[in-house]
């Protein structure tokens, strides 16, 4: 029974901790990760580009929006999705100076 108290406590300490909700609208090809088609590779890219920027992150989701419509093809043009991540309070200026947004 300890060990499961112990796992728990720290679960849900390492939980809370990321309580800052933030939001980046990916580009065509202009971020500094590297896209890919699989997501689970694409959210790892992401997770290590902001590791690499000393950002820990909780949950990571890609949410396409295939209603919007892109007319611009630019490469830093809006692309159709959006990032959607948790930091903790003490990487959310890092995370917001890299243009993600509070949501």
């Amino acid at each position: 029974m300890k060990p499961f108290v112990i796992i728990l406590f720290c679960t849900l300490l390492v939980s809370c901790n990321f309580n800052s909700k933030l939001k980046y609208v990916e580009t065509q090809c202009a971020d500094e990760w590297v896209y890919d088609n699989e997501q689970t590779i694409h959210k790892n890219n992401i997770k290590g580009y902001l590791e690499m920027k000393g950002i820990e992150t909780g949950e990571i989701q890609i949410i396409t929006s295939p209603e919007t419509e892109i007319t611009c093809q630019s490469c830093d043009c809006p692309s159709n999705r959006t990032i959607y991540i948790t930091v903790s309070t003490d990487d959310k200026a890092k995370a917001l100076a890299l243009g993600f947004v509070e949501y």
